[in-house]
């Protein structure tokens, strides 16, 4: 299966996960001609539609605080049909040999077809096997994210603000990278349709400083893509860190 990489697609790796393989997306794309859609939301809205084409069985979904309308599985034809509240943004899949992995996109709209394709990357890596000795660690970009479960946690932490770090690396090897504490925060309450373990590894700020304050001396850490930014108060920001 011929794949296109999206550098906004991001993982999330579970904790002790002895999963084998990763998960590799192609970009949704909208389909210009499809059957007209029935089926409404909790909001009497008409739903998006994601196909999802795959060769992988038994594959769980979910999605962010919006959640799933239905889902079906047609096995004959190697798809799974998603229907999602216009706006939805964010897929996560999960599958028992696999790295779970959680997908962002621009919001689906209502009524409107939307087609994936799901396999599995060829160059898999373990992340538990990573060495900071002998790999390099690349900051992708760092944006703002006004998700309301993060804001909660702000709030509950007394944070000035915060960094969800977004990243399949186990927490005890992001420790190493800054010298602020890394906590879990897990999706358990509504609206959530059910919880998500360890998505999120945030850093809680509690003085406002450079990004690059933030880091711990590492020769083998590129950040070039981000540079020397102030982390502003109230703010929430998605770092988006690789490897190789």
């Amino acid at each position: 299966m011929n794949l296109k990489k999206v550098g906004y697609m991001l993982f999330i790796l579970m904790p002790f996960s002895l999963c084998a393989f990763e998960f590799e997306i192609s970009e949704m794309a909208e389909v210009a001609k499809s059957p007209e859609i029935t089926i409404k939301d909790q909001n009497n809205d008409i739903c998006a539609k994601v196909v999802v084409s795959t060769e992988i069985n038994d594959v769980n979904f979910g999605s962010g605080s919006l959640g799933i309308v239905g889902i079906e599985n047609n096995k004959p034809n190697n798809t799974y049909i998603l229907y999602l509240p216009w706006g939805s943004k964010s897929l996560w899949f999960k599958h028992k040999e696999y790295v779970p992995y959680y997908y962002t996109f621009k919001g689906v709209e209502k009524g409107k077809t939307y087609k994936v394709s799901l396999g599995t990357k060829k160059d898999s890596k373990d992340p538990n096997k990573f060495k900071i000795s002998k790999n390099k660690i690349v900051f992708n970009s760092l944006e703002m994210d006004p998700s309301d479960m993060t804001v909660r946690y702000m709030k509950n932490e007394d944070c000035k603000a915060a960094i969800r770090l977004i990243s399949d690396l186990p927490v005890k090897t992001l420790k190493t990278l800054f010298n602020q504490d890394i906590t879990h925060v897990s999706c358990e309450t509504p609206p959530c349709s059910e919880p998500v373990e360890n998505i999120d590894k945030m850093i809680c700020i509690k003085k406002l400083v450079s990004f690059n304050e933030l880091l711990n001396n590492i020769r083998s850490l590129d950040k070039s893509a981000i540079g020397d930014i102030t982390i502003e108060k109230n703010l929430v920001y998605n770092l988006l860190i690789s490897w190789r």
